[in-house]
């Protein structure tokens, strides 16, 4: 068979397809508008269901007006609520409440909750009620269900309102401890820094007393040497007036010639000043190197303590056996271990604690071996 005759029979078969759904549908239409066919209404509203046979003969009106002013229990057991709650929940009525129209004005909030809150509290059908409150019963059947939805849905807001509240005072009471903890990090570290800071002042007050009670020292030493040094020399008041003697200078016409005369100093009574200034400073030289020199060892240990205290705390990296890391272990360990150790046996215990993998096994190789002894070559390799 042909492709053409296949495509031909097929677009004959849609078209049947096409006009049996069409058909079907048109039937489904007629039965439709059938069904919705009204009957003609006798009433547009019975006349004892009219507003004022309502007002006059309803129990809303009538009824619940006498319990409401006369007897409170009775109207608890009417509707199971007492009046300080009915009205409590009627403040949902500008919700339910329906507008005004030319042909029907619409029924109160508050005869709507009534005819609802005696339905749920009797379980009465709504044809039967309709007789007492004088309200349809087709019209009892659709504002029952709305305002159920009202009240739940005004139920769940509420619940909505409270789990904010609760979730608001939460986040307050999160935000205040979280501002707590900061408060309290940042007053744990002024009063750390504040210590540190009385300990340094501390180390340099009593650094500046020492300085200056060895200064104090160093000036009395220098005077009880002094008036030592004077008081061994023994003054002669008959000494005579010391006069020293004039050199006399002749001057020849000749050139480049010169007569001295015979008139000379002598070297017992006249010394240069020159020289007695170098004596002097020599002599002053010596009394300051004479000094001691035990306070000034004490000041600089309590410099190099303020300044190591001042200085952070390094801390040493245990090392295995990466090359990239044996620098950087040496220098840390030497600065930290090596340069406040006194014996070996004590370094080669941290070096033991600072180790671990290969390199602990070749430290715990070597550890018993005593100070100065060397390590056999084999072992070096390894």
């Amino acid at each position: 068979m042909d492709l053409g005759v296949r495509a031909r029979l097929r677009y004959q078969a849609a078209l049947i397809q096409a006009r049996l759904n069409l058909n079907v549908a048109n039937i489904n239409l007629i039965a439709v508008e059938r069904r919705r066919r009204r009957r003609q209404r006798r009433w547009w509203t019975r006349p004892w269901l009219s507003p004022e046979r309502r007002r006059s003969f309803g129990l809303f009106d009538q009824l619940m007006t006498e319990l409401r002013r006369e007897d409170r229990q009775s109207f608890v057991h009417f509707i199971r609520m007492p009046t300080e709650m009915f009205d409590e929940i009627l403040q949902v009525g500008p919700r339910i409440a329906k507008q005004n129209t030319f042909y029907r004005n619409p029924l109160e909030p508050g005869l709507k909750l009534a005819i609802k809150l005696r339905h749920l509290a009797s379980g009465a059908k709504y044809r039967s009620m309709q007789y007492g409150w004088s309200v349809p019963h087709n019209t009892i059947s659709v504002f029952i269900p709305e305002k159920l939805a009202k009240e739940q849905q005004r139920v769940e807001l509420e619940l909505k309102k409270e789990a904010l509240k609760k979730k608001r005072l939460l986040e307050l009471a999160k935000i205040n401890i979280q501002m707590d903890e900061e408060e309290l990090d940042l007053s744990t570290g002024i009063a750390v820094s504040d210590a540190k800071t009385n300990i340094l002042n501390k180390y340099a007050l009593l650094e500046n007393v020492k300085s200056e009670t060895q200064s104090i020292r160093s000036k009395i030493l220098f005077k009880e040497q002094k008036q030592d040094k004077f008081a061994k020399v023994k003054l002669n008041p008959h000494a005579p007036h010391f006069e020293p003697k004039v050199e006399k200078v002749e001057r020849s016409t000749n050139k480049g010639t010169t007569n001295i005369g015979t008139a000379t100093l002598s070297s017992t009574y006249y010394k240069s000043p020159i020289t007695e200034k170098k004596e002097y400073i020599t002599t002053t030289t010596n009394r300051q190197d004479s000094r001691p020199t035990d306070q000034n060892n004490n000041s600089e240990a309590i410099t190099t303590i303020v300044k190591n205290l001042r200085k952070p705390m390094p801390e040493i990296k245990k090392f295995s056996v990466d090359p990239l890391e044996f620098r950087k272990f040496v220098r840390q360990f030497t600065v930290k271990i090596v340069q406040n150790s006194d014996t070996e046996d004590e370094k080669m215990n941290y070096l033991e604690q600072f180790t671990f993998g290969e390199a602990h096994k070749v430290v715990s190789g070597i550890s018993h071996l005593k100070e100065g002894r060397k390590i056999p070559k084999g072992q070096s390799n390894s």
